[in-house]
């Protein structure tokens, strides 16, 4: 990848064929990443653990620069908490219908919703954030949107970064994110909403976990990325209507990750 800080980490790229609106050049790519070089926030208006870019063929970006935050609705704080600092974005949602402006008072009637990590330095969650341009953002939603568990929850410390947010029907939400006790790659939970924000966790989670006598996943089980078609795909592969991509790597040889396939 060319274009981008030596330090990108977690990234989510977004396609639109009318190039987001962009003028004068209408970039059909556009990437939003964490530099990794930053963790906590020390700016109350620059968001120095985030950055986007953009790009005509996915490859080479163009325009690489932090993002910015609304200080009356910032999404971290130079406050040691929950929002001290950042490993990324989770998912971003574009809805090219929307118009332009800030809504503070509907998240989902914003251009762009971002889930993004947020941390302590000990324990991850999930919040939300919104933008009008995908650069200027504001906080939203819920102070926690996806809430790590309780102590005896498998995802008791991290419910995390490395999700993925599919809105099925208008009033009908699906999300996959990683999570664990002792870090955020021991598995992969479910939840659903019907709005959005308010998020149930799936009584069964984890669904995958390094617990399971995997062996190409006992040491990491992380990083879902899912599609969902209800036409099956239209003959492109197996036919069905979710299949699902993850991370792991085995406890003989953490360094050797991999990435599997699952469907349903």
């Amino acid at each position: 990848m060319q274009g981008l800080v030596s330090t990108a980490r977690h990234s989510r790229v977004l396609f639109d064929r009318g190039g987001f609106g962009l003028t004068p050049t209408p970039y059909p790519y556009r990437i939003w990443y964490w530099d990794s070089a930053g963790l906590y926030n020390s700016s109350p208006t620059q968001l120095n653990w985030l950055r986007t870019a953009y790009s005509l063929d996915g490859v080479t970006w163009v325009g690489d620069s932090n993002l910015a935050q609304d200080p009356a609705a910032p999404l971290l704080s130079s406050t040691p908490g929950p929002f001290h600092g950042s490993y990324g974005p989770a998912d971003i949602l574009y809805f090219p219908q929307n118009p332009p402006t800030y809504d503070p008072v509907n998240p989902f009637h914003n251009r762009y919703v971002m889930y993004y990590d947020v941390t302590d330095g000990a324990t991850e969650q999930l919040a939300l954030a919104v933008s009008a341009d995908g650069v200027l953002w504001h906080k939203a939603g819920p102070a926690i949107v996806l809430p790590h568990g309780g102590p005896t929850d498998w995802d008791a410390n991290y419910a995390c970064e490395h999700a993925v947010v599919l809105q099925l029907q208008p009033n009908q939400w699906f999300m996959l994110y990683s999570g664990g006790v002792r870090t955020s790659s021991e598995g992969i939970g479910c939840a659903s909403s019907s709005d959005g924000l308010t998020w149930t966790k799936y009584p069964g989670n984890p669904v995958f976990s390094i617990f399971e006598g995997v062996p190409w996943r006992s040491a990491r089980t992380y990083n879902p990325w899912a599609l969902v078609d209800p036409g099956r795909f239209e003959g492109h592969g197996d036919a069905v209507c979710y299949k699902l991509w993850l991370t792991g790597a085995p406890a003989a040889n953490p360094a050797n990750i991999g990435i599997g396939y699952a469907r349903q």
